[in-house]
This record gives C-alpha cells, sequence and structure tokens, in this order.
C-alpha cells in the first residue's frame, strides 16, 4: 500500500497492483505521511499541530500531540516502537508506540525538522536546520533522567541559510526578516543596507515597519520591537507559538496585531515602560491564523489555516467570515483606496473580496503553486500583486478582463518561492527563500535592482 498526500487535507491510499485509491479526509493541511516499518500503521502530520496514526484500513487509531505549531515530518524507529515528530515550533518529540506517551522532548531554536532520520540501532536521530548540516540528537536516555539529550549542534563556522521570509516598507526603505535570525534594512535610493541580529537567532518569519520602528515575529514565539536608526533590539513579548503575521494598527504609533500558530490574535501595546505588553489574546478559529490587516481602526482580517479569512473587531470578537478558498489562507491585503480585500491561498488563487456585503468579486487564477502573498497598490486600487511557490511574481489589474492585454503580467526572476511582497513608494519589492530580494518597476520585466543576501 502506497500512502500520499498533498496540498488538500486528504490522505490517498493506493494498493500497488490497482489504480484504484482510497480516500482518507483529515480535515486539516497535511505535512507528511510515514508508514511503520511493518507497514500497519501510518502516521500522518498535520497543520492542526497533532500526528494522527491510521491503520491499514484507514481507521484512525491515536493521536500524538499537540506541539505548538505545525507538524511537518514524522520518523519511525527500526523497531516501529517510537515515533519521532517535527514541528514549527522548533520541537521534536518522541513518543512510544502503542501507548502515545511522550518519552522525550527537543526545543533547539535553529532547529527546521521539515526532515527526521533514525539511525539503524534507534540512538541517534538526524534533524534538518537552517544551517549547514543537520543536528544530531541522543535519543538514549540516562537510567535516572527522561529527559533526552543534544549531543551534537550547529558547529560556529556552519553557515545559517539566508532565505528571506518577510518584508514590509517604510520611509523609502525596506525591512527583511531572514532564516538567519537577522533583520536588514535596505534604503532604496541609495542601496545602503544595514543589519541588527537576535540574540536567540531563531528564523524571523513576520516583519511590521512604521516610523522608524519594525515589529519583528520569530519562530521562538516572540515578537520584538527594533528602533531602526539605533540598530538595536528593545522591548519582547512572549506569544508562545511561532508568529506568522505582524501588522500596526492605521490610528497609532504603539498598538500591534499579530497572528501566530496557535489560532490566536494578539493586540500589542508599546506605551508601558514595562515593555512590550499583550493587552488581548484570544483564539480567532480552532486553525492557525497565517496573517492579518488592519481594514480599519476597529476591524482586522485574519487569515487561517482552516480556508477562511476571519474578520475581526479590536476586541478579537469574531463579526464576519469570508469563506470560499479551497483549502489555506496565506496572507490577506486591504485595499486603502476602496472597501475591498484580497486572500491569497494554497488553493493556488486570490480572492478579491467586498468587505462590506463580504461577497467575493474576482477569483484570480495563474499561478501554478501555492500563493504565498498578496498586496495591493497604495497608488491604484485596480492593482494587486501576488507570489507563489512556483517563483512567479503576478500583477493584476483589475481594471481589465481575464485575456485581455496586461491583465495579468508575470515577473519571473527568483529562483525558489516568492515567500513575500511589499510596495515601497512607486516600486514593487519581492523575497524569496533563494536569499535575494528584487526591485521592480512594474512596467518592466525585469528588476530594476536585485540583492542578494548570500552573497553579502
Amino acid at each position: 500500500m502506497i500512502a500520499t498526500c498533498g496540498e488538500d487535507p486528504i490522505v490517498r491510499l493506493w494498493p500497488v497492483l490497482s489504480g484504484t485509491f482510497k480516500s482518507l479526509e483529515i480535515g486539516h493541511s497535511l505535512g507528511s505521511v510515514r508508514w511503520s516499518p511493518l507497514g500497519d500503521l501510518l502516521a500522518v502530520t498535520c497543520d492542526d499541530c497533532v500526528t494522527r496514526i491510521i491503520d491499514a484500513s484507514g481507521e484512525e487509531v491515536l493521536r500524538l500531540g499537540p506541539h505548538n505549531g505545525p507538524v511537518k515530518a514524522a520518523a519511525w524507529r527500526s523497531d516501529g516502537l517510537q515515533l519521532a515528530t517535527g514541528a514549527y515550533d522548533g520541537t521534536v518529540k518522541v513518543w512510544s508506540l502503542p501507548s502515545g506517551s511522550e518519552v522525550a522532548c527537543f526545543y533547539d531554536q535553529r532547529m527546521w525538522p521539515r526532515a527526521l532520520h533514525w539511525n539503524s540501532d534507534g540512538t541517534l536521530l538526524a534533524v534538518g536546520s537552517q544551517g549547514g548540516r543537520p543536528i544530531i540528537l541522543n535519543i538514549t536516555k540516562d537510567r535516572r533522567s527522561s529527559k533526552a539529550k543534544i549531543t551534537r549542534r550547529l558547529n560556529p563556522e556552519d553557515r545559517p541559510t539566508q532565505g528571506v521570509n518577510c518584508v514590509s516598507a517604510s520611509r523609502g526603505a525596506i525591512v527583511c526578516g531572514l532564516d538567519d535570525g537577522s533583520l536588514r534594512r535596505i534604503v532604496l535610493a541609495t542601496g545602503h543596507i544595514s543589519s541588527v541580529h537576535t540574540t536567540g537567532r531563531s528564523l524571523i518569519n513576520a516583519v511590521a515597519a512604521k516610523n522608524g520602528t519594525a515589529a519583528l515575529g520569530d519562530f521562538s514565539g516572540h515578537v520584538d520591537l527594533v528602533r531602526l536608526s539605533e540598530q538595536r533590539f528593545g522591548q519582547r513579548a512572549a506569544l508562545g507559538a511561532p508568529v506568522n503575521g505582524l501588522a500596526w494598527a492605521p490610528d497609532s504609533v504603539d498598538r500591534l496585531a499579530a497572528v501566530d500558530y496557535s489560532g490566536s490574535l494578539s493586540i500589542l501595546s508599546s506605551k508601558s515602560e514595562l515593555g512590550l505588553e499583550v493587552e488581548i489574546r484570544e483564539r480567532v478559529c480552532e486553525a492557525a491564523t497565517k496573517d492579518v490587516e488592519w481594514v480599519s481602526p476597529k476591524m482586522l482580517a485574519v487569515a487561517a489555516t482552516d480556508g477562511n479569512v476571519y474578520l475581526v473587531d479590536n476586541h478579537v470578537a469574531v463579526c464576519g467570515v469570508l469563506r470560499g478558498h479551497g483549502n489555506l489562507v496565506n496572507a490577506v491585503a486591504v485595499c486603502s483606496q476602496k472597501p475591498f480585500l484580497a486572500s491569497a491561498s494554497r488553493d493556488r488563487t486570490v480572492r478579491v473580496w467586498d468587505i462590506d456585503s463580504k461577497r467575493c468579486l474576482r477569483v484570480l487564477v495563474g499561478h501554478e503553486e501555492s500563493v504565498k502573498s498578496v498586496v495591493w497598490s497604495p497608488h491604484n486600487p485596480n492593482l494587486l500583486a501576488s507570489g507563489g511557490y512556483d517563483f512567479d511574481v503576478r500583477v493584476w489589474d483589475l481594471s481589465k478582463r481575464p485575456g485581455e492585454d496586461g491583465y495579468c503580467k508575470i515577473l519571473a526572476w527568483h529562483r525558489q518561492g516568492v515567500s513575500r511582497l511589499a510596495w515601497c513608494e512607486a516600486n514593487l519589492v519581492s523575497v524569496s527563500w533563494d536569499g535575494s530580494v528584487a526591485i521592480w518597476d512594474v512596467a518592466n520585466s525585469a528588476p530594476s535592482r536585485v540583492i542578494t543576501f548570500a552573497e553579502i
């Protein structure tokens, strides 16, 4: 029997000698599927922070978890009596089967557990990392302690990856968050680059810049404020789950919205001398929350992995739901000139919504993989840009119909997925996991400037 999973929340079981398959509806986006050594149990890792154990008939027999982030990888020990799972919260957990009890938990901010592999005798576990080599975990326990030990971390000479995860624009400059935990500021007029490094070195997954201050969210579950002119970190708040999105309130310089993998929306304030305080923190939905934008000073839009966009008031009460996507929603963008909202999804589409009526006005089709980011032009309400895992940036002119000249322009440059987009004055900026930043005049098909962090 062969098991497969894809971008939909379905596991498919394929008999080797048959062209038919059995579909198992899991209900959440999936990370991986792994058969046990005997082929009688299937581990299914999910974005709801849980791993499901399914027998060969397709029946769920056990749930393992939760982690504090989506579970992306699983690996069976050779005897099938232990299963390791890795999640975006930087943890690897080891479970005893068939009881389902947790026997060990590892945490390291530099672990990137999209891949796990046991050695032959089940004493060592290799885990993917954000550096130049895997982290090796020793699973052998001391008889007097239930804690497993890390035998080898990244060495100082290991070079972290330089993928760019996020970007925000303010005052003619862009601020980028990288895999290596650094925050880079680029002045577009001069090309000058300055850098501020985090102390924890967890990858920066979200950034929002405003009036000389940048807020950043990382995979260790922290939100930090950075005074860009001083190139130093200021206040910090702990949210407890990897941070996916940040947005400053439009009417304030000290109120900030944050969403994370727990499914929560937090409203933070930097007014207090005590530091960055969490004023409100509530679950918006049962799924993870991926992005947030302010619709107005009293309303926010939140993207979620259940395929919905939630309209939430500033007390974090849901006041509307935009339904229509066929998979998780990665990003939302609010038009500054009309009551429109755009949402980007793993279903490979961008949807344009009327916020007042909550109707879907347009479905933009063209990306060949998951759409990761979407932004409105600040100058033209008909101009929308999107970027995705197909490596492309697409610029959509909503004043035109599909098939008309200029309706959709493809900007191709990156060698990996486009993680985020931003408008900086008249320029469109795209950042990618290939470590590059491309600055575009959208009238042209080639970027006017490219900056590659791996070469700096």
